[in-house]
């Protein structure tokens, strides 16, 4: 099973900054709507999914602001944000074809197509699905329901938007991939490094004891001839030495030109 590698501390911010600015465009924006719509058409059932809207991204905001930070809890708290915005979508559209009225839907599927692009955290699957079900929801209005756009073109541009807004979740997770590999890479260079420079370290820290137990080995194979036995194995220790430091000096070399 392949390990998900931890998000990094600019991976959490920015999950969190694109939540939490969906989070209060929702919440103002809807707020203002509720308002607008409530004096213009009174208290109908697209003012209560509006103030329903409200009461959910207010949640949102307060899950992001209260838990602590995970892209995790920033991509349930955008969720929230964001899947209102379609059932909002939908009883307006009905609500204003029901009335006879006419309202231009086909900007308000777009702008939220874009902002869903621009502001998702890191996963693109969730909003790249909310992305399709806004097209789809268009194309079936237009030719189930035969609610007709108002602007020329319609649906097409939408699905055109759509299109655009997936391609752009697409390139901003590979961006991210990149940049977390970037950063892998660094990090494991970084790590390489220090282990070349303890290597070193012990092979020089090692020299000077060295030295000085071969400089004994002859003094006592020169001065002692009695104690022959151990100059030999003072000397054998001092070859076994000569060969870990030859060790630790290629495997610091090899850690030198490891490959990233």
């Amino acid at each position: 099973m392949t390990r998900v590698p931890a998000a990094t501390a600019p991976e959490i911010i920015e999950a969190r900054r694109g939540a939490a600015t969906a989070a209060i465009i929702a919440l103002a924006g809807e707020a203002t709507l509720a308002v607008v719509d409530a004096r213009t058409l009174g208290w109908t059932a697209l003012v209560a999914a509006r103030i329903g809207h409200v009461g959910i991204a207010a949640l949102a905001l307060a899950l992001l602001l209260l838990r602590p930070p995970s892209v995790r809890g920033a991509e349930v708290s955008f969720a929230l944000a964001v899947i209102p915005f379609q059932l909002v979508l939908l009883v307006s559209e009905l609500q204003f074809y029901a009335r006879g009225d006419v309202r231009d839907h086909g900007s308000w599927y777009q702008l939220t197509m874009l902002g869903i692009a621009t502001l998702a955290p890191a996963d693109p699957m969730l909003p790249a699905f909310l992305v399709v079900m806004l097209g789809v929801q268009r194309v079936l209005l237009r030719f189930l329901l035969g609610v007709a756009p108002l602007a020329p073109g319609e649906p097409w541009l939408t699905l055109i938007f759509a299109a655009v807004a997936v391609g752009m979740l697409v390139s901003r997770a590979r961006r991210r991939e990149f940049v977390a590999n970037a950063a892998r890479v660094a990090a494991h260079a970084a790590a390489l490094e220090r282990v070349a420079r303890l290597l070193l370290l012990v092979r020089d820290r090692a020299n000077s004891p060295l030295q000085t137990v071969a400089l004994g080995a002859a003094i006592v194979r020169r001065r002692c001839p009695d104690q022959q036995r151990v100059a030999n194995a003072m000397e054998r220790a001092v070859r076994r030495l000569r060969k870990l430091s030859k060790a630790l000096q290629r495997a610091s070399r090899s850690f030198e030109r490891a490959p990233l």
